[in-house]
């Protein structure tokens, strides 16, 4: 009875909570690049909640898979089924600390993950005719394959990063204006509105995989990706004051990453010209109260919601 219990809350376990699980340890990995005296803690504190959160949904697959699938035929919950290989990809730099060999293989078995998702979801888009159901989302899938680079400073696979790199460049800028003319056209629905903040996520990992380390940076490049990631960051500040006034959903969940990352681009954007340095510490405030009260509001719909 309790094991059919079990396996009935696994079905029911929201893709949304990978998100959540990248956005936390997206945060902690924030705090750490930032200098922050306690960064390391932190970081290996939202690390260890981060996994729980993972590794309950990589439980929903195996033991739940037609529910894994549902999910990932869905457009808006299977948007977000990536968020699983990226919260590995930047839970592997980690690890790659202490022991570079199983880091460095966590970190390329979660790149070729985020590849096969990839595929699938795409697949599934044109296989149910859904191919033009675009919305903000769709991002975390098509602009999260730069989370590759940007988790890439010494893994040694500095071609392949700039590859996943060079296709989430595409990616945004084959989708950017689509989503953007259909949503002035036709408007999205209330489930799709949660998803705007998104749009800081592909522009703010383009810069901070640009400035990770793998490429030769030109201070031309740097400073026009800049330009889109602060916009893409105030919009996304915009977004989420304006998704809060909608009801929960676990998708809502997608938009505490691109805060994110948002800080890490910044970061490393800073050190590039520190008198900009500042800018990233008033994102990390904003980005963690928003991550924070996205934890509550996850927590109170997953856990105390009345069936």
């Amino acid at each position: 009875m309790a094991e059919n219990s079990l396996i009935e809350k696994l079905k029911k376990y929201p893709s949304g909570a990978s998100a959540l699980g990248l956005g936390i340890v997206g945060l902690g990995s924030a705090w750490e690049g930032l200098g922050y005296k306690y960064g390391e803690s932190i970081f290996l504190g939202t690390i260890l909640i981060s996994l729980v959160l993972v590794i309950t949904y990589i439980s929903k697959i195996i033991f739940c898979y037609s529910s894994f699938l549902d999910d990932i035929q869905d457009t808006m919950r299977g948007a977000v089924v990536t968020s699983l290989d990226m919260a590995i990809l930047i839970i592997s730099t980690y690890v790659y600390r202490y022991n570079p060999e199983i880091g460095r293989l966590i970190w390329f078995i979660a790149s070729l993950v985020h590849l096969i998702i990839w595929f699938t979801f795409t697949y599934y888009r044109i296989k149910l005719g859904k191919l033009l159901e675009f919305h903000f989302g769709w991002f975390v899938t098509y602009g999260g394959i730069i989370t590759v680079a940007v988790t890439a400073k010494n893994m040694g696979f500095d071609p392949w990063a700039k590859s996943f790199w060079w296709i989430g460049l595409i990616s945004v800028i084959a989708l950017l204006p689509i989503i953007i003319i259909r949503g002035i056209r036709l408007g999205f629905e209330n489930k799709y509105k949660i998803t705007i903040p998104v749009v800081a996520a592909p522009v703010n990992l383009l810069l901070a995989g640009y400035l990770s380390g793998i490429f030769e940076v030109n201070q031309t490049v740097a400073c026009l990706l800049a330009i889109a990631a602060f916009t893409g960051t105030f919009t996304a500040w915009i977004g989420v004051l304006r998704a809060k006034t909608l009801p929960f959903a676990p998708t809502f969940a997608a938009f505490t990453f691109p805060l994110t990352i948002s800080v890490t681009a910044a970061t490393r954007f800073g050190k590039l010209y520190p008198s900009f340095s500042f800018i990233a510490w008033i994102e990390i405030i904003i980005t963690t109260i928003s991550v924070l009260y996205t934890i509550y509001r996850f927590s109170e719909f997953y856990f105390f919601k009345k069936d």
